[in-house]
């Protein structure tokens, strides 16, 4: 049966699904605004199945890669263009620790197929610096994602509907299990936006980790080495005398544009890489940010309310590699009803031991524009930073915390979301909220949140007040207003988390139940696990 699909974005992940389901025969449209930090379109396309200084390689390459591959040979073909290419990657040795690591990998049988022979310092047989030697790696890569996604584009303006503009979710009607927009009516929408899946109002909850990452295009006057080099960072040759060297990560950021210091980093890893072909000639400096998530593993699936509603994203720099299976597991299970691997399925965040992304579900769906809400324990500021995109620009967000460090660290996060102008950080106990909210503010407060305990990578003996957290949650029984719901994450892991958790569990007891209703989630599989408590206020 023929289907009509709304995709959202058009980097790899939904340009390879969009491809995917025309050969299936169904009927797609493409909204796509095309952004200058979009990661498809600054990353540099290499795929490495081992990842990281431990290189790790993850379980799922065994059958990702050779789908890949057959996937980037297939459209090769079909438009006559070079998209991969295989390419050795020497890994260069640092020092003893890596040569040990090395050694340990190469006795283990699963990484047989991708670790090639060691070699003696000078003995790579490349103009770079070796001086610790290091190991060839097999099934390396570069694929070029600009010139596939061109390609792409122009077929979708042939056999798809290609609308290039910017997609407002607002404007999407949900109504009868079909969905509206623009006047069309589709059967499926799947959201494919990369690291704007954050402000998405249905998929925002999910735990992302977005990451910045730049690169820098270069000249050099000296031939440079054939195959892709990788010491920390990867140096990248495009052809004798041009390369790209990157990338770097940064978990936070002021801004998007390009940094001097990663600048800097990387020109010194250049020539350290290639000394002989220094000077270096910068020519393009680039930076993107990466839809990383927090698992580590894609975000793919229905969302758990409206069920034609989908996600397609997450793969971080591994994308090159995951897509091409990945898309072809998503339609399977959309036109098939086969189901999806349970390491990529966004329907793993449904059990109850993930209580803290059950949290951030309920204060996604719960709170809108122009809301006013209080982050009653900031923390390291992840709920903040939801919260904010949540109540968007007409709304506010208030948070507590005793903590400086816990302030700084929310203010940084803010800042490098854009979301800093949306927030009142307040450096006070959470018992003394009513002091900073004036009368109008009082009035209309529709989530206050708790996350109990102590700070995350800070001293954990130093944690919130059973005594000053039940005067807090009096105070939110007063502010919150009618339909607003006051959530506590609660953690029993410790002793004073036993003792506050159970004098929470009284306060909720004696709650007025014509007035409040409290919903309780335990995460029972696990002993003094985390436990999430929903009060929402039913009565003016």
């Amino acid at each position: 049966m023929k289907r009509h699909f709304l995709i959202i974005g058009q980097g790899l992940a939904g340009s390879i699904l969009t491809k995917t389901l025309i050969e299936n025969e169904q009927a797609v449209t493409v909204v796509d605004n095309v952004s200058p930090q979009s990661a498809s379109r600054i990353a540099a396309g290499i795929i490495n199945p081992l990842t990281g200084q431990r290189m790790v390689i993850a379980p799922d390459v065994s059958y990702c890669l050779p789908a890949a591959i057959e996937r980037y040979t297939s459209l090769a073909e079909e438009f006559n263009q070079s998209f991969y290419s295989s390419r050795q990657m020497l890994r260069l040795f640092n020092n003893s620790s890596d040569k040990d690591r090395f050694r340990s990998r190469k006795d283990d049988a699963s990484y047989g197929e991708y670790l090639g022979e060691a070699f003696d310092a000078g003995k790579s047989g490349e103009p770079i610096n070796d001086s610790q030697g290091g190991f060839k790696q097999k099934h390396t890569g570069y694929l070029n994602i600009s010139l596939l996604l061109d390609c792409l584009k122009e077929h979708f303006k042939k056999y798809a509907t290609y609308i290039d503009g910017q997609f407002d979710y607002d404007e999407l009607e949900i109504a009868n299990n079909a969905f509206h927009w623009k006047d069309n009516r589709f059967d499926h929408v799947v959201f494919c936006e990369g690291a704007n899946a954050v402000n998405n109002p249905w998929f925002r909850w999910l735990p992302f980790q977005l990451s910045r990452g730049e690169l820098l295009s270069i000249n050099s006057e000296q031939r440079l080495p054939t195959s892709i080099i990788n010491k920390g960072h990867w140096l990248l040759p495009l052809d004798e005398y041009r390369a790209k060297i990157g990338a770097s990560y940064s978990w936070s950021w002021t801004d998007e544009t390009p940094s001097v210091e990663a600048k800097q980093d990387l020109i010194r890893s250049a020539e350290e890489m290639v000394p002989a072909a220094t000077p270096l000639a910068i020519t393009d400096h680039q930076c993107g940010i990466r839809p990383t998530t927090k698992d580590k593993q894609p975000f793919i699936g229905r969302h758990p309310q409206f069920r034609e509603l989908y996600c397609f994203n997450g793969f971080g720099s591994r994308g090159g590699m995951l897509i091409p299976y990945y898309a072809n597991c998503l339609v399977d299970n959309l036109l098939k009803e086969k189901s999806l691997p349970t390491s990529v399925d966004v329907n793993r965040f449904e059990e109850t031991k993930t209580l803290v992304v059950r949290a951030r579900r309920y204060l996604s769906e719960n709170s809108g524009p122009g809301d006013i809400v209080i982050d009653a324990t900031v923390g390291n500021g992840h709920d903040t930073e939801l919260l904010a995109r949540c109540v968007g620009e007409s709304g506010h967000v208030y948070g507590f915390d005793i903590q400086q460090q816990a302030l700084s660290n929310t203010h940084r996060r803010l800042l490098s979301a854009g979301l800093s102008d949306r927030v009142t950080l307040i450096r006070d106990d959470h018992a003394n909220m009513l002091r900073h909210l004036n009368g109008e503010k009082q009035k209309g407060i529709s989530i206050i949140v708790f996350n109990l305990g102590f700070l995350p990578g800070s001293d954990k003996s130093y944690t919130t007040s059973a005594q000053t957290t039940l005067q807090a949650l009096k105070v939110a029984s007063q502010l919150i207003q009618y339909k607003g719901s006051i959530v506590v994450m609660t953690y029993s892991g410790h002793e004073c988390g036993k003792k506050e958790t159970e004098l929470v569990h009284q306060w909720k007891d004696k709650l007025d139940r014509k007035v409040f209703k409290c919903r309780m989630i335990d995460a029972k599989q696990k002993r003094d696990a985390p436990s999430l408590l929903i009060i929402t206020k039913t009565k003016e």
